[in-house]
């Protein structure tokens, strides 16, 4: 299930790796960027990468913008995400 490979990934320390990795993209492109984007630049599934976002958002390392942008993969309007 879900709960026992997100545990896995805290054991492993995947999940830390996966987190340090977002941070640097997002510092690297200077942030805005939508979980699509973010997944298609790390090569993470989408949904790792909305977990890891949230997980920074909790603890104040990322933060979404107050402006709605056109997600280039996706065409949807979306909440871009930077990092602090």
């Amino acid at each position: 299930t879900s709960v026992i490979a997100y545990g896995e990934l805290k054991i492993t320390g995947k999940k830390q790796s996966q987190e340090k990795r977002i941070l640097e993209i997002l510092k690297e492109k200077g942030g805005g960027l939508s979980l699509s984007e973010i997944s298609a630049l790390t090569g993470f599934e989408k949904s790792s990468v909305s977990g890891r976002v949230n997980t920074l958002k909790k603890n104040g390392k990322v933060f979404e913008g107050v402006n709605k942008i056109k997600c280039p993969i996706t065409k949807r309007t979306i909440t871009p995400i930077y990092s602090f």
